[in-house]
C-alpha cells in the first residue's frame, strides 16, 4: 500500500509544462515554465538538470528536483496546440 506521499519517478520532457519552486517564495507565487532543454550528467545516465523558459523570455538552468509537473491530460491535440502556441506568445 502506498502512502499519501509516494511519488513516481518519471523523467521530464522537452516542451512540458511545469512549475518552478522558488526559495522563501510562497507557493502560490510560483512561475510557471516550459522545458525546452535537458541536460544530461557527464557519464550521460541520468538528467538531473533542464534549461526552461520563463514567461518573461529568459531561459535558465535548474534542477529537476525544484520542478513540479502540472498534470494536464488532453485528449484533443488541437486543445494542446492553440496552448502550447500561446505559451510562446508570452
Amino acid at each position: 500500500m502506498k502512502g499519501p506521499r509516494s511519488q513516481t519517478k518519471r523523467e521530464p520532457n522537452v516542451g512540458e509544462i511545469v512549475i518552478l519552486e522558488e526559495e522563501f517564495v510562497p507557493r502560490n507565487l510560483w512561475k510557471i515554465a516550459k522545458i525546452i532543454e535537458l541536460l544530461d550528467t557527464k557519464d550521460g545516465r541520468c538528467v538531473r538538470n533542464v534549461k526552461i523558459l520563463l514567461p518573461n523570455g529568459t531561459i535558465v538552468s535548474r534542477p529537476i528536483n525544484r520542478l513540479y509537473p502540472l498534470e494536464l491530460n488532453i485528449e484533443n491535440k488541437e486543445i494542446e496546440n492553440n496552448k502550447i502556441k500561446r505559451l510562446k506568445e508570452i
